[in-house]
């Protein structure tokens, strides 16, 4: 006859497992990593918009699984009518596949020890963590075959306490929906799922959570589990939202058109959405110069909610920058230039920039440019110049001394294609046609380079040329060249950079009917490191080159290029120059430095080998301003004699 202990206490009591688990072989005693997840967020309702701010830029998990496998209800055991009872054995019932001796190990209850309702629920809950049942009731039963708590039972009466258990189905296969970025047989792999092995719920579970952070970490940061199920006949049902996006749409434009801001976008509709390449977008964005910022908003989709919309959010720049300036010069006397450029012509993000002098004498000096940046899907970018002017040059020797002051005419064109490859390098080849001619010398100065009264005593010593046609033609003529560049840029913001690097290759070959026949190699690398709102910045370049170069294709520095020195003073075939800047935002418009230059030129007509010694040191104070017509670049550098005022326009390194 079964004895009950009281109407209060159940004989048969269910406790439950409230999430889903995985899958391994059998061995003695099932194993599992004790990697630490933190749970998913809880669902948001349908109409809460996910919020995003620009330090935060997107939330990440979007919802929470939505159906759990298995999951059944939990009783609460108490200790009502279960005093005096002792525990003579502890059995294992309904296990088919799992062996009994794993499943006892885990309980704390044994024979010989008083019966605890605490314990037997620590043991359920124990047993339901080995992830291999979907239900797990606990029997008592007095040693007389009966339930224990019986009216008729002795004192201190003996139980068996059966663990009874409903094993999950045996897996036979996975479908899965949702999925682009990983394959069913990678998440099966995952998953630790074998035809034929029992599911184990704990183990799927683990592994599942850790899928859904190797998505998060690779910036999918919206991807999530929408379902999990399994079917009595042992398919595995999966449902991935990786958060795909519905839409992108388009906020702040005045002139521009959309598409060109969504080619800026590293992604598209249907794609998942990633938070990397959601920030990429707004650098890129950045990047243009007549975008002055940018960002993005995330809400669900109207059509299916599940789904993602994308607003790029931007702000327009000034669309057009004018320029004009008044000269003076001993040939053209007064002067003025214009210059109208457009970097985002008609709308469509073509530059075009058009400039020209207007003299006294010569009305020929002008310069054409346009860059269409988008020729194709893949990135390839045209870019065309044509230009002629004559302007009044000055030449120095090395020590800063003036030898000559002259006309110099100009004309050429260039044609160069860029393309993309991969995220931040694009591969160049500019053709280039170039041809310098020699006007007359500016009446007034004695010393004149490229006349025959010029007789300077280094050059007789190393046997370069003697007359002034000899020196005009090896300076003067028609270059025609193909450089292909090959440049890696990381930089936070390609005009004011705060992190990251740049790195540009090069080479140039000279010939193909021309004058000069000459090859020359450069390499730049450029760093920065934000030092709290301030900014160290670093450059160091070197160059080499071979063959009959005139003065215009050498290398020079001095001036804007080596502070506190001539324009040109060191020109040669091979340079090496190193430049430390510490830069201070005053405002957005006005930067103020500090800086260092080191560097050389070294001519093999002189020299005969490189003497790092002859490295010139220049220092000093800087300031930038961004103005209308774009940055103006002010320093004083101090070089080994003395100071000089530099300058100078367009953007610092």
């Amino acid at each position: 006859m079964e004895k009950k202990p009281s109407a209060a206490v159940a004989a048969l009591f269910a406790l439950f497992i409230s999430s889903f688990t995985g899958l391994t072989a059998f061995a003695e005693e099932p194993t599992y990593s004790e990697t630490k997840f933190v749970p998913m967020e809880q669902p948001k309702k349908k109409d809460q918009p996910v919020q995003k701010t620009e330090g935060e830029i997107f939330q990440e998990n979007l919802e929470t699984h939505n159906a759990l496998l298995n999951t059944p209800t939990q009783t609460e055991v108490t200790d009502e009518g279960m005093e005096g009872y002792m525990v003579r054995n502890v059995q294992v019932s309904g296990n088919n596949i799992v062996p009994a001796g794993p499943i006892l190990k885990k309980a704390l209850t044994t024979g010989g020890l008083a019966l605890n309702p605490n314990t037997l629920q620590i043991d359920a809950q124990a047993i339901s963590a080995m992830g291999w049942f979907s239900d797990i009731q606990v029997r008592l039963v007095d040693v007389e075959g009966g339930s224990a708590g019986d009216s008729h039972a002795a004192q201190n009466p003996a139980v068996d306490v059966i663990f009874e258990v409903v094993e999950n189905p045996v897996f036979r296969k996975l479908e899965v929906t949702g999925n682009t970025l990983i394959s069913a047989d990678a998440i099966q792999n995952e998953l630790h799922l074998k035809p034929g092995e029992i599911a184990n719920t704990a183990i799927i579970n683990y592994q599942l959570e850790k899928i859904i952070n190797d998505y998060h970490q690779a910036g999918y940061t919206a991807a999530r589990v929408l379902d999990v199920a399994m079917t009595e006949s042992g398919t595995l049902y999966l449902q991935i939202d990786e958060g795909i996006i519905e839409n992108i749409t388009v906020t702040g434009t005045k002139k521009t058109k959309d598409y060109v801001v969504l080619r800026e976008v590293r992604f598209k509709p249907g794609e998942p959405f990633n938070i990397n390449q959601a920030r990429r977008s707004i650098q890129r964005l950045n990047n243009l110069e007549f975008i002055a910022g940018s960002d993005m908003r995330l809400t669900r989709g109207k059509e299916d909610p599940r789904k993602l919309a994308v607003e790029v959010q931007v702000v327009e720049d000034s669309p057009l920058i004018l320029g004009a300036g008044v000269g003076y010069s001993e040939t053209e006397r007064v002067f003025g230039t214009v210059t109208v450029e457009d970097p985002n012509f008609m709308g469509t993000g073509d530059k075009a920039r058009v400039s020209w002098e207007i003299g006294s004498k010569s009305k020929s000096n002008y310069a054409l440019s346009y860059t269409h940046p988008w020729l194709d899907k893949k990135e390839t970018t045209l870019e065309v110049k044509v230009y002629g002017h004559t302007h009044e040059y000055t030449e120095y020797d090395r020590g800063a001394h003036e030898v000559g002051r002259y006309d110099k005419k100009s004309n050429g064109q260039e044609i160069t294609l860029s393309r993309a490859e991969g995220e931040y390098t694009r591969n160049y080849i500019k053709l280039k046609r170039r041809n310098d001619k020699y006007v007359k010398p500016i009446d007034g100065y004695s010393t004149q380079y490229y006349e025959s009264s010029y007789d300077p005593i280094y050059e007789k010593e190393f046997g370069t040329p003697t007359t002034a046609d000899q020196r005009r033609k090896q300076n003067f003529g028609e270059t025609r060249s193909i450089t292909l560049m090959r440049i890696t840029d990381k930089r936070d913001n390609v005009f004011f950079p705060r992190t990251g690097n740049m790195t540009t290759l090069s080479l140039e070959q000279a010939g193909f009917g021309g004058d000069f026949n000459f090859t020359k190699l450069f390499g730049e690398y450029r760093y920065y490191v934000p030092v709290k709102k301030h900014v160290v910045a670093m450059d160091v370049m070197a160059g080499y080159a071979w063959g009959n170069l005139p003065r215009s294709q050498r290398f020079s520095l001095g001036g804007s290029s080596l502070r506190g020195y001539e324009e040109d003073q060191f020109m040669g075939n091979s340079m090496l120059k190193g430049t430390v800047e510490y830069r201070v935002p005053l405002s957005r418009k006005v930067t103020v430095l500090g800086f260092l230059d080191a560097g050389y030129a070294w001519d093999k007509r002189i020299e005969s080998h490189f003497d790092l010694g002859k490295i010139k040191v220049g220092y000093g104070l800087g300031a930038r301003f961004y103005t209308p017509i774009g940055p103006v670049k002010l320093d004083y550098g101090w070089g080994r004699d003395r100071g000089r005022f530099h300058f100078s326009f367009g953007y610092q390194f």
